[in-house]
């Protein structure tokens, strides 16, 4: 199983998805699209981390920046 997890920057988590074989997903590249409403709270404007998991162990990470609207 893949495991995509947000945080703020104050280290709350704000999202945890998980995707496992048989869902859909394909070994290799994929496109997971998350829109503001798989989130726990709206998003303010800010900078929010990203970890892509399997079993534990981080695979991926990032930051992405929400602007205000």
């Amino acid at each position: 199983a893949i495991e995509i997890t947000v945080y703020d920057s104050q280290a709350r988590e704000l999202l945890r998805k998980q995707f496992t074989a048989g869902d859909g997903t394909l070994k290799g590249y994929n496109d997971v699209a998350i829109a503001a409403e798989n989130f726990h709270i709206p998003l303010s404007a800010g900078v929010y981390l990203f970890y892509i998991l399997s079993e534990g162990e981080v695979l991926g990470k990032g930051k992405f920046a929400v602007r205000p609207g």
